[in-house]
């Protein structure tokens, strides 16, 4: 499939979910993002489709299909990054079909968890590590063991 579709499949899916209760801040932020991103290269009714929030993959690609060809936003690595990202999230099991692969660390730390989807929600090193600062209890990794907090001292 090509990065046109990839990128119009992550836009319908972004604004489908995005309208849900349920939405993820996520999901809402990577659908904002992508858009963002996508502004400078779309003018006209491309842009008007944009903005318009469409959730129907056939109709936004009749919209915005050969804007974003020609402009080269589909060819653009941010752009792509953004709406694979975006397609992560927000449906993965469409990402799959696209081919889009993803891995997460989950992170908990007292009453609080977060699962992070890749280098935009944390800093990816090396295999699965992750770089930030969790204070307390921390449950890292696929495995689930529970690993206190660690350092000099401690």
């Amino acid at each position: 499939m090509s990065d046109v579709e990839l990128v119009v499949a992550a836009l319908a899916a972004g604004a489908s979910a995005g309208v849900t209760a349920t939405a993820s801040t996520a999901v809402q932020d990577a659908y904002a993002g992508l858009k963002k991103l996508l502004r400078p290269w779309v003018r006209g009714e491309a842009r008007a489709a944009l903005n318009a929030d469409e959730r129907e993959p056939l109709v936004l690609q009749a919209q915005l299909g050969e804007e974003l060809q020609v402009s080269g936003a589909a060819e653009d690595d941010e752009v792509v990054a953004a709406a694979q990202r975006l397609l992560l999230l927000a449906d993965p099991e469409l990402a799959a079909r696209y081919g889009v692969a993803g891995s997460s660390i989950s992170v908990v730390a007292g009453d609080q968890s977060r699962v992070f989807t890749g280098p935009a929600d944390a800093r990816a090193m090396g295999d699965g590590l992750a770089v930030g600062q969790v204070g307390g209890d921390v449950t890292v990794g696929r495995d689930g063991e529970r690993r206190g907090p660690s350092g000099p001292g401690r």
